[in-house]
């Protein structure tokens, strides 16, 4: 049983959501588009965010030229997963971390030192 203010801070924000209905006529060219793909390729996994490429180069540069400890590498490619994927526990799940491990390195600066 909840204490009352508990339950009333639960209560305080209420998030509404459109129905499939009002999103479907929103932009039926994307649920098409959708409908398309599955059935083209036989299965569904979602919208990959496109991924910043200098973020991605810059990872890459500080790996070649040696200028990034592990700590740096796992926060920039933690980064990339997350912007390609959106979640946290895909992020967990994608690179075999703890969640709250997925959090703490995305919370840390990703700038890319350059070469020395």
């Amino acid at each position: 049983m909840f204490r009352d203010d508990f339950y009333y801070r639960l209560c305080s924000d209420v998030i509404t959501v459109p129905s499939l209905r009002q999103r479907i006529t929103k932009d039926p060219r994307e649920l098409e588009q959708a409908v398309r793909r599955i059935l083209l390729i036989r299965r569904y996994a979602g919208d990959h965010k496109a991924v910043a490429p200098d973020l991605r180069s810059q990872l890459v540069a500080g790996i070649e030229h040696g200028t990034l400890d592990a700590d740096k590498v796992l926060s920039v490619y933690c980064r990339l997963v997350y912007e390609r994927h959106g979640t946290y526990e895909e992020v967990a799940r994608r690179t075999k971390l703890d969640r709250r491990t997925v959090k703490a390195y995305l919370k840390k600066r990703t700038a890319v030192p350059g070469p020395v």
